[in-house]
């Protein structure tokens, strides 16, 4: 056939290749023999044919080319990026674009903003978890450390020598048997010890006796032990009515007004005059 243009008015069908500027194409439509252009159905969206995979056409009223594909809707363009002229598709490794931009959704969850996510974000997300069984492991408590505070040693051991319980605390003990058993214990009857270590070299002990009995106290400084001291109390001091209002005289005048002493009292040890009335019955 000679090189000229040919018109074809309707549907023209090709029962093998069709090679443009070539004798032998490789393909269905093969226009390697030629270096001008290829030129595509171009129209406006209003004019898209009702479309079947694999159609390509330039879109005029977006300016774009665009493909049919089922799997996508329809026509759907592809750009081509600028920079590096990279093709703009729908797809990469066969995810759309809202498989990376919309992360949530691809994690399951919303991660954390960090510009937000500040001291105080955690301080606040912390106190709703706080409390008993939290497991929550703080170095201070109000900005103090353990050694500070007084927490619960346990129980003491049968037979315990309390010269050796000096580690800051408080400690239980739950038998009468096992403190008389024991050794430097002010008494025999169960009790709670309280110890203060201020120092390996200065430690001091407080234990009450259960049973609202009595309380004691001993100290450990220069390497010795001080006896245990009892403390007084309305509890186990039995005094009278009359001691008593001694005892919570504000001074020295008011008690002698309370011991009707007079002025008494008030006179040198060693050179006490009396002036008229007598001295009956009995020594002075």
């Amino acid at each position: 056939m000679a090189d000229k243009d040919f018109k074809v008015k309707h549907g023209l069908v090709v029962a093998d290749n069709i090679g443009i500027g070539l004798d032998t194409p490789a393909v269905s439509i093969d226009a390697r023999g030629r270096t001008d252009a290829f030129a595509l159905p171009t129209g406006t969206t209003a004019q898209r044919p009702s479309g079947s995979n694999g159609m390509f056409r330039f879109n005029e009223t977006i300016d774009q080319f665009e493909v049919f594909s089922t799997n996508a809707g329809g026509w759907t363009t592809v750009t081509l990026a600028s920079g590096n002229s990279s093709v703009d598709a729908d797809f990469l490794d066969s995810q759309p674009a809202s498989y990376y931009t919309n992360i949530p959704a691809r994690l399951g969850y919303t991660p954390l903003n960090s510009a937000s996510y500040t001291a105080a974000d955690i301080l606040s997300k912390l106190i709703t978890v706080d409390g008993t069984g939290s497991g929550l492991d703080a170095d201070t408590v109000d900005g103090f450390d353990s050694t500070a505070l007084l927490p619960y040693r346990g129980a003491i051991a049968n037979g315990t020598n309390l010269n050796t319980t000096i580690t800051s605390g408080w400690y239980s003990q739950n038998t009468d048997a096992w403190a008389a058993a024991g050794t430097n214990y002010p008494t025999s009857f169960a009790g709670a010890l309280e110890v203060r270590n201020l120092s390996n070299t200065f430690v001091y002990q407080s234990y009450t006796e259960r049973g609202d009995r009595n309380i004691w106290h001993r100290q450990f400084d220069d390497n010795t032990w001080s006896t245990w001291r009892k403390v007084w109390d309305s509890g186990n001091m039995n005094v009278t009515t009359f001691i008593r209002t001694v005892l919570d005289d504000n001074d020295a005048a008011e008690a002698r007004t309370t011991l009707e002493l007079g002025t008494l009292a008030l006179q040198n040890a060693n050179n006490v005059n009396i002036t008229g009335g007598t001295i009956d019955g009995g020594s002075f």
